[in-house]
């Protein structure tokens, strides 16, 4: 029986994909799971798997295609189906036409017995990637699981594993290279490394070099350096004997006053050195220094260390311009009275040994709050407003260097120790660079704290496509008016930044409002 293989639904965001590379051809014998065609969505390479064993009787596409969900890509069969298939819209051949491969393109051949370890897709985001480092050499002995490379990608250092055992038999990247998904890192093999080409045979030195020529200096001599042996000592010149000519009594004082040595000096009047030669010969030798050119001066102190601008930071700025130069945002703030949601906090600690984060509990609330403003679950994407049934809350996470935002979906199916269970495993995740492209990229809504750093208030940016983003306050003690005194309260501020394409203002404001009821009241969110 022939089986289709269609194209799967790509993703969240769109059902349309472009087929990068073709992995059979027909006549291919393939088994369940083996890949087909790879096709690339507007967030990652996504691999298209046989569902069905047998031989490949056809392909549809070819590399460059553009497909949509539920498209034909190749037809598997068993043998007895190749002499009968027909393609859907030809007419049946007079003889079983067996389709020719397609020429591939000429590539450097790989070192003998090896197979490619190549680039897996870097996330949901970006296909791009750099080579941080390189933790194997040409030779070693590696086994399935081992970490080969490791790539930073926009969200996090991503560790490139071995899917086979072997020799590292080449090695094709090395660290700081740029990367994209399907390149070949290095080769493995079972064998030994493949010997490198022959040196060339070593050039005969040449003789020693005749004596240099009546009036060539010996600084003109070229010396060889061999590395590790002492230079040989050049033989020192034979001094040559100073002329010293009778002086006059008061020339040899003043000789002595003025630190002139009298031996070399020459009398002008060709008998008897005087004082006016030993002024002379002064003269001279001040001349003689002011003509040195000047010590060069100590190199002054950088006024600067030059940081050198890695894959996240590019990343991370590219994604805030576009925010500012495509979300027409705005931004409205509520202050939280927070002795409830302390109390709560209190009493899942005490009572059931539950450590809750205030994250928790407000990802929670919003989740409540979405159900009568369900904007706050839609993204703007592809020229549309997408509303999602269910409620993905991103939580921002600052490491060194970097920021990453990893998401946990369907909050509005669990309760506050799920959620508090699943925020602890994402940011562990985070910390430990270790997020798979599942965990990032799918919320539509992200919180921002930084209460923690005794920050009263902030504004955040949307983080593209989501709606908006709540930027979080510090728990800080204020005088609250009762009706008959000022009591102290802990109260926190929240402000909301808000894509203006999909919420309005006075939507923001309600949705806020809520939030505020939600979170001073947290019975309300039981029902």
């Amino acid at each position: 029986m022939v089986q289709q293989i269609k194209m799967p639904s790509a993703g969240q965001t769109t059902d349309e994909a472009r087929i990068t590379s073709v992995k059979v051809k027909a006549g291919d014998p393939v088994k369940r799971g083996d890949i087909l065609v790879e096709a690339e969505t507007d967030k990652a390479i996504l691999p298209v798997e046989s569902y069905a064993a047998g031989v490949v009787l056809d392909v549809l596409v070819a590399e460059g295609d553009d497909v949509h969900a539920g498209d034909v890509l190749v037809a598997v069969g068993s043998e007895e189906d190749r002499k009968s298939y027909v393609r859907s819209g030809e007419s049946a051949p007079a003889a079983p036409v067996v389709q020719a491969a397609r020429p591939e393109p000429e590539k450097p051949a790989p070192a003998a017995g090896g197979q490619p370890i190549k680039m897996p897709s870097a996330g949901q985001t970006t296909d791009a990637a750099r080579i941080t480092s390189v933790l194997v050499k040409v030779g070693d002995k590696v086994k399935r699981g081992d970490t080969l490379v490791e790539a930073e990608t926009d969200k996090a250092v991503l560790p490139v594993e071995s899917y086979l055992a072997g020799t590292v038999l080449e090695i094709l990247v090395k660290e700081g290279d740029d990367v994209t998904s399907g390149d070949v890192l290095m080769m493995i093999g079972s064998g030994a490394a493949a010997p490198r080409p022959a040196a060339a045979p070593a050039v005969q030195a040449p003789a020693a070099p005749a004596a240099p020529a009546a009036g060539v200096l010996d600084e003109e001599e070229y010396i060889p350096i061999i590395k590790g042996a002492a230079p040989a000592p050049r033989p020192a010149a034979p001094a040559v004997a100073k002329a010293l000519w009778p002086a006059m009594p008061n020339a040899k004082m003043l000789a002595r006053e003025l630190g002139v040595e009298l031996a070399g000096l020459t009398p002008a009047n060709g008998v008897m050195l005087t004082r006016k030669d030993v002024r002379a010969a002064q003269a001279a030798a001040l001349a003689a220094e002011q003509a040195l050119p000047a010590p060069a001066a100590a190199p002054a102190e950088a006024e600067y260390e030059v940081l050198p601008m890695t894959k996240t930071r590019e990343v991370i700025g590219r994604r805030m311009l576009e925010s500012v130069q495509n979300i027409p945002a705005w931004q409205c703030t509520v202050n939280i009275n927070m002795e409830a949601c302390m109390a709560l906090k209190q009493s899942y600690q005490e009572k059931r040994g539950i450590k809750l984060s205030y994250n928790d509990i407000m990802a929670k609330a919003i989740a409540v709050a979405s159900r009568k403003f369900p904007l706050v679950n839609a993204r703007c994407e592809g020229g549309e407003v997408r509303v999602y049934r269910h409620t993905n809350v991103g939580l921002a996470v600052g490491l060194e260097g970097a920021l990453l935002v990893p998401v946990v979906k369907g909050i509005d199916t669990m309760g506050l120790e799920e959620i508090a269970d699943k925020y602890r495993q994402v940011v562990k995740k985070a910390r430990d660079s270790k997020l798979a492209p599942s965990d990032m990229g799918c919320g539509s809504i992200t919180i921002s704290n930084l209460g923690m750093f005794d920050v009263d208030q902030f504004i955040a940016i949307v983080n593209p496509p989501e709606s908006c983003i709540l930027a979080v306050g510090r728990i800080a003690v204020q005088p609250v008016w009762d009706g008959q005194q000022f009591q102290p309260v802990h109260m926190m501020s929240v402000t909301g930044s808000f894509d203006h394409r999909i919420i309005d203002g006075a939507y923001g404001a309600q949705f806020l409002r809520e939030l505020k009821l939600l979170m001073e009241n947290p019975a309300l969110m039981l029902g």
